[in-house]
């Protein structure tokens, strides 16, 4: 039975040698973006559908490896993860138990920035493992290019004291879509928040299924104008 590094590496290999599309065509870039989709392995018993970017230095260089490692690294060991099995045990697990169905791991992504200085993307993974219903995980991966480091919610915005923190949710609250009141929790964070994002004109705040109100409510999003942060003098980024 095949492993998932093995299908990871071969997805990886393949994209490297093939010709990819540049997202968001910029001269002074010193990278290049590869996209793809490709189906890793379908069989009866489970469905494993990927698709994630790869970036390629120009001039043969690669200054990327960081991101590219930490986003292989997520696909390398999803099946375990979210399964809680390993791959080449799914099989048996299914004929032992006699359950219906197939075990079904999906993965796809948004890139929300590809400028000279910055990348980031948000990743969705569905997983379904024969229980009541599946669930889509977010990562986001936002990374300083000429610096080569992934970056935290506070080397974008100064979260140092309770009073900034307060604006920061001040401003959550303000640009929090809700229409439908679905939604029973407000949105917050602080220094330690993680799934974040970074547009040309905002700084996206995500919230998974269950954190701000029922399952049937999904995935919330939090568009907060990066303008506004600025006015508020919370921002340490470049915008």
């Amino acid at each position: 039975m095949k492993t998932m590094n093995y299908f990871i590496f071969l997805v990886l290999m393949l994209l490297v040698w093939s010709c990819g599309s540049e997202s968001g065509t910029n001269e002074n870039k010193s990278y290049t973006v590869i996209d793809s989709h490709r189906m890793v392995e379908d069989s009866g018993y489970y469905n494993i559908d990927f698709e994630f970017p790869v970036f390629v230095g120009n001039d043969g260089e690669n200054p990327l490896d960081k991101l590219n490692s930490a986003i292989s690294g997520l696909l390398d060991t999803a099946a375990i993860y979210y399964w809680g099995i390993p791959l080449d045990s799914v099989r048996a697990t299914i004929e032992d138990s006699e359950a219906s169905g197939s075990y079904v791991l999906n993965n796809k992504y948004t890139v929300l920035d590809t400028s000279a200085h910055r990348i980031s993307i948000m990743m969705e993974t569905y997983s379904y493992a024969l229980g009541a219903h599946g669930f889509t995980a977010l990562h986001t991966y936002n990374f300083d290019v000429e610096h080569n480091k992934m970056l935290a919610i506070d080397d974008i915005l100064d979260l140092s004291g309770e009073e900034n923190i307060a604006t920061l949710n001040a401003l959550l609250a303000d640009n929090f879509e809700n229409p439908e009141d679905c939604f029973t929790r407000p949105p917050t964070a602080d220094a330690d928040f993680q799934l974040f994002g970074l547009s040309l004109e905002y700084l996206v705040f995500y919230y998974e299924a269950y954190e701000l109100g029922a399952y049937s409510c999904g995935i919330a999003r939090v568009n907060v104008p990066i303008q506004r942060l600025i006015a508020a003098g919370l921002w340490k980024g470049k915008d």
